[in-house]
């Protein structure tokens, strides 16, 4: 019988033993339930900051996008502004450069023509002087002929003025 009171008793101390591991067990579980809710929780509680966060990102870049476009279209306009100013200044610059041209002919063609005045006051003085230097009836010849001279090159379309 002592046998088996002690068989009885190794029974009932594994039995507690056992029964003790399996308190053990639920108490532990238990804990390991509230940590897992903790943490269950935590998570929720981190993805929801996440959330938040990925929010708080998508709105500053959604702003930032707006922000870029405003200043690309002003950017743009300013361009074409520029473009605008540009080709005025070069349309003004060409007819700056056409007034400028025309000018020089005009001066080109009134030194031309002074030239040519020149010319024919010298040639007027010479003939003067030369028809000058003649007697009266030689005079009168050679008036009559240049009299003659000027009207055929009238009629030709080829004035040339000659005072007496």
């Amino acid at each position: 019988m002592l046998n088996h009171a002690h068989v009885l008793s190794a029974t009932f101390d594994q039995a507690i033993d056992r029964a003790s591991m399996g308190l053990d067990f639920l108490i532990q579980n238990k804990v390991h339930m509230k940590n897992e809710n903790a943490l269950l929780a935590h998570i929720e509680m981190l993805e929801n900051r996440i959330k938040g966060i990925t929010n708080q990102y998508n709105e500053l870049v959604a702003e930032a996008n707006a922000h870029i476009d405003d200043v690309t279209s002003k950017h743009n306009e300013l361009a074409n502004k520029y473009n605008n100013v540009c080709a005025q200044m070069k349309a003004k610059d060409i007819e700056l450069n056409n007034k400028q041209i025309e000018l020089e002919e005009e001066r080109i063609n009134n030194f031309d023509l002074l030239v040519q005045n020149r010319s024919y006051n010298n040639l007027n003085r010479a003939y003067s002087h030369a028809v000058g230097q003649l007697e009266k009836d030689q005079q009168q010849l050679v008036n009559i002929g240049v009299r003659r001279f000027i009207f055929n090159s009238t009629n030709k379309n080829n004035i040339q003025k000659i005072n007496f």
